[in-house]
């Protein structure tokens, strides 16, 4: 009897001890979790900033091809214009 008390004892004392083990796991992986969510969500904050930024940038170059069009078809037309009036000074 003696012995099978002294068993259980040591029984439960070993799931004690497993129990807290597995806490103490449980604890750490909660709190790595939550670091690991941290960084997630700087990491999305990170992304969404650069996104932006590239949209800004897109749409800059997009402004500056726009306006290096006007530009030349407007180049285009007054040279045009000048040859087209380049005859008429010449002839008088």
């Amino acid at each position: 009897m003696q012995a099978s008390l002294e068993a259980e004892a040591r029984g439960k004392a070993e799931a004690m001890r497993v129990k807290k083990k597995l806490e103490q796991d449980i604890n750490e992986l909660e709190v790595a979790l939550d670091t690991a969510n941290r960084g997630r969500a700087d990491a999305e904050k990170n992304i969404k900033k650069y996104q932006q930024q590239m949209r800004e940038i897109q749409q800059q170059v997009c402004d500056d091809d726009n306006r290096d069009d006007c530009v030349t078809r407007h180049s285009n037309y007054a040279n045009s214009r000048l040859e087209n009036c380049l005859p008429t000074v010449c002839c008088y």
